[in-house]
């Protein structure tokens, strides 16, 4: 029993080591909501920005559930997923072929 307690409480701690090392890798920051003309926004933190090469003007998709995901489009992801269009238009019209 004891060895099982170690071993549970070595995985735990490497475990929460995993997690701050893994908040440390993907930043963490505090904002405050605010908020103009009825709408609610948050700033950005300046790293984010310069990490993705943003400016005043770019679009970011936000995805949300119980936790706020910001992703910024970018001209290579807008790229990736007109070609991963491509590839799925071709693949449907190769189905229609084959079954009509």
């Amino acid at each position: 029993m004891f060895k099982q307690i170690v071993k549970f409480l070595t995985s735990y701690k490497l475990f929460k080591l995993e997690v701050i090392q893994m908040v440390e890798r993907i930043g963490k920051t505090v904002r405050k909501i605010g908020e103009i003309a009825g709408s609610y926004m948050i700033f950005l933190p300046k790293e984010f920005v310069r990490q993705h090469g943003l400016k005043k003007g770019d679009q970011v998709e936000i995805y949300y559930d119980d936790v706020l995901h910001v992703v910024p489009i970018t001209k290579e992801r807008m790229e990736k997923a007109a070609k991963r269009a491509k590839k799925l238009l071709e693949e449907v019209e190769r189905i229609l072929e084959e079954e009509w």
